[in-house]
C-alpha cells in the first residue's frame, strides 16, 4: 500500500501521545543551591552528587540507636538515605532517586532533620 508524505506525518502525530497533566518529580539542586544549603548543614559535604556525613559513637549500641532514629525520620518523610554502619561509625548518603540520584530539597530537609536528632 502506497502512502503519501502527509498521511505518514499525520499517522506519526496521532501515535505520539503526550501524558496529560504529567507532574514532575523533585528537581535537582544546582551546585550553587547545594553550596548555599551546606552553610546551614554543619558536618555535611557533597561527594558523588550526594550529601554525605559520618558520625562516630561511643559504641555499636549508640550507633544502632541513631540509625533507628534516622529510620523513623526517613520513613515519616518517605525519603530514605543510604546507611553504612561499621561498629560505632555511621555514614549517611542522601540523594533522590526520582531526580536521577542528584541532590534535591528533600535531601537538604532530611539532612536538617537528622542534624536535629
Amino acid at each position: 500500500m502506497k502512502t503519501d508524505k502527509k498521511t505518514t506525518e499525520k499517522t506519526a502525530k496521532q501515535t505520539i501521545k503526550k501524558p496529560a497533566n504529567k507532574t514532575t518529580g523533585p528537581v535537582a539542586l544546582s551546585p550553587r543551591e547545594i553550596a548555599a544549603a551546606l552553610v546551614s548543614l554543619p558536618g555535611w559535604a557533597v561527594s558523588d552528587n550526594k550529601l554525605v556525613r559520618s558520625w562516630k559513637f561511643k559504641d555499636f549500641r549508640q550507633a544502632i540507636g541513631f540509625i533507628v532514629r534516622v529510620g523513623f525520620e526517613a520513613e515519616q518523610r518517605n525519603h530514605h538515605p543510604e546507611i553504612h554502619n561499621v561498629y560505632s561509625t555511621v555514614e549517611l548518603s542522601l540523594s533522590t532517586h526520582d531526580a536521577d540520584g542528584r541532590v534535591t530539597q528533600l535531601d537538604v530537609d532530611l539532612a536538617k532533620a537528622v542534624n536535629a536528632l
